[in-house]
């Protein structure tokens, strides 16, 4: 039986299918970030939690991120979303297209400044432009607080 947060999420989710593999990205990204930070050192291992148990101000801000990636960028998103691997616009793909758990992934490693972008795999104009807003709207790295949540 799902909670009601769980319940309001999955509707977010289905509502904004970006909204999932971006969160999913971020907290895998935080961990890789904890571990990096952490090489050589003892440190406890920190569950970031999942896309369910994100504190609500957290979630909040995620959603609201791709909720205005997704209005200012509707055209370019669902352009994208018609490239087919392999052809100019995406080819260096090698068979993936640009899916919606693609697109929220590549948001947040392009917004985190992680050196992904949309335009690793081609270089359609869609693709140059969601970049281009990616750049733009850069992100603040998330954080654990004292109470071992992930915060912003």
């Amino acid at each position: 039986m799902l909670t009601t947060i769980e319940r309001q999420r999955e509707a977010d989710f289905r509502r904004l299918p970006i909204l999932r593999d971006y969160v999913a990205t971020m907290l895998e990204d935080l961990q890789f970030t904890e571990a990096d930070e952490a090489c050589g050192e003892g440190r406890e291992e920190r569950d970031t939690g999942t896309i369910y148990t994100l504190p609500g101000e957290t979630f909040a801000r995620c959603l609201a991120d791709v909720e205005r990636f997704a209005s200012e960028c509707a055209a370019d998103i669902e352009a994208a979303q018609e490239l087919v691997p392999g052809e100019e616009g995406l080819r260096y793909a090698h068979g993936r297209y640009m899916d919606s758990d693609r697109i929220g992934s590549t948001l947040w490693l392009a917004r985190a400044g992680s050196g992904v972008t949309f335009t690793d795999d081609g270089n359609a104009p869609c693709l140059e432009r969601l970049a281009e807003w990616a750049r733009a709207n850069s992100i603040e790295s998330p954080y654990f607080g004292d109470d071992g949540k992930v915060y912003f």
